[in-house]
């Protein structure tokens, strides 16, 4: 699926990680990594960090906080972003969203547009009704898709 979406190169997530990412820039590691997966992919991505990377964590879809190892973070001089999607969403103790209703506004502006202009092509593989729910849940838990899962409601 990354392929088709345009990747060069495509690796698992495994415990080779970062010998593969090294093999692949020459020793050099990778600049930018974005993590929404966490637990022990995280600290692979540490060390398949070039000197002065940047990681992005957005979610913990492992389901384990990832711990993270300073002593690479010193050595490599690297820069941990973590970003929150659900403060834009409403998902905080304190419900943020009116803060933030024009920017997200302007995202999803641009997004709706940029899918209408096939720049981003989300792969709904299946498309459930809302008495679905509990089968699309379960779809995503058994982890038989590899795209997007929609819930039309009317």
């Amino acid at each position: 699926m990354a392929k088709k979406a345009g990747a060069s190169e495509t690796l698992t997530g495994t415990d080779q990680l970062a010998a593969q990412v090294k093999q692949l820039t020459a020793g050099k590691g990778v600049d930018i990594i974005f993590d929404p997966v966490g637990g022990s992919l995280f600290a692979s991505a540490l060390r398949a960090a070039a000197q002065n990377a940047q990681l992005i964590s957005i979610g913990f879809a492992s389901g384990k906080l990832p711990e993270v190892a300073m002593n690479i973070v010193l050595v490599k001089n690297l820069t941990i972003h973590g970003f929150f999607f659900g403060q834009y969403t409403g998902w905080t103790p304190a419900d943020e969203r009116i803060m933030h209703a024009a920017m997200m506004s302007n995202v999803m502006e641009v997004l709706f547009r940029w899918v209408k202009e096939k720049k981003l092509n989300p792969d709904v593989q299946k498309v459930f009704s809302l008495d679905q729910v509990p089968e699309a849940i379960e779809t995503l838990h058994g982890r038989s898709v590899t795209g997007k899962l929609a819930v039309k409601i009317d």
